[in-house]
């Protein structure tokens, strides 16, 4: 059973992934917001960290800095939700940092398809 932490600050939108999470046989912890979801990581270590971008106080990017930045955190792989279509385009940079992107509103196939991908050592694309 694998750790996935989701960080998203729609409750609608953080219980349904934790839901499908835990009904494919993953724990799932959620957190509401950048700050607590750093905190979360450091406590739980996921295996796979689910991160919205557009969250306010801090977003998935400077989520995203700060895990790169600490030795502990800096090896999970995030993938990233987002419903920007052209999300890479504007952020080539982060290719490199995340492990895939999944557009919302998602699919539960593709998303489970990406993660499973993901927590296999597979680099998933954009779903």
């Amino acid at each position: 059973m694998s750790k996935i932490l989701i960080i998203e600050d729609e409750q609608e939108i953080a219980v349904v992934l934790s839901y499908i999470m835990k009904s494919a046989g993953h724990e799932a912890f959620t957190a509401f917001g950048g700050e607590e979801g750093l905190a979360l990581a450091e406590a739980k270590r996921p295996n796979l960290i689910l991160l919205d971008i557009m969250m306010p106080n801090m977003d998935g990017f400077e989520v995203i800095k700060r895990m790169k930045k600490s030795e502990n955190l800096r090896s999970i792989p995030i993938i990233v939700i987002t419903a920007k279509t052209n999300f890479l385009e504007e952020n080539e940079a982060l290719e490199k940092d995340i492990a895939g992107y999944v557009i919302k509103p998602f699919e539960i196939g593709p998303l489970l398809a990406q993660i499973n991908k993901t927590l296999s050592g597979g680099r998933p694309s954009a779903e």
